[in-house]
């Protein structure tokens, strides 16, 4: 009996180190879901939290999912324009992928900072239900051109990005 009284002490420490480490990982789950954007109230509680983090994700898929023929033109043509046409004294092309975190992707010179793109590629308004593609062009300084391609006109974007780009070069 006494070694019972001795133990259920070191069993209430060992609850409160439980506890205290639970804690600790749902702070840690608050923290990392905060840092995505998603808003989150101090009663929320964990499932709750990890309820909203599962549809941030499923709404990022869904925005990579659309823009991934676009990402996969624009990749394509620049792989040809530096394998082919790039001299040797130009920076080569670059297709930066930000679908996921930034709903962009945009072409520039490996050389140049990433504000510096020559072609910027979003989803309007974060909204695949609209299904609006916008590409911003900056090939010609002189000329900045806005174009906006639905999500079924992959064939124009590309012939208008195959212009676009052979033009610039």
């Amino acid at each position: 009996r006494e070694e019972r009284d001795d133990y259920k002490f070191v069993e209430e420490r060992l609850e409160k180190i439980k506890e205290k480490y639970r804690l600790i990982r749902e702070q840690k789950i608050r923290e990392r879901v905060e840092s995505l954007g998603v808003e989150i109230s101090d009663t929320d509680s964990k499932e709750e939290i990890l309820q909203k983090e599962r549809e941030y994700a499923a709404h990022r898929q869904t925005i990579e999912l659309v823009l991934e023929s676009f990402y996969r033109s624009a990749a394509s043509l620049v792989f040809q324009l530096n394998k082919r046409y790039i001299p040797k004294h130009k920076s080569i092309l670059r297709v930066i992928d930000r679908r996921y975190e930034t709903n962009e992707c945009f072409i520039k010179y490996d050389d140049s900072p990433d504000e510096d793109w020559l072609i910027l590629i979003y989803l309007e308004d974060s909204d695949a239900k609209k299904g609006k593609i916008i590409v911003e062009n900056k090939t010609n300084p002189e000329k900045y051109e806005t174009k906006s391609f639905e999500t079924k006109e992959i064939f124009t974007y590309s012939d208008y990005l195959v212009d676009t780009m052979t033009t610039h070069i």
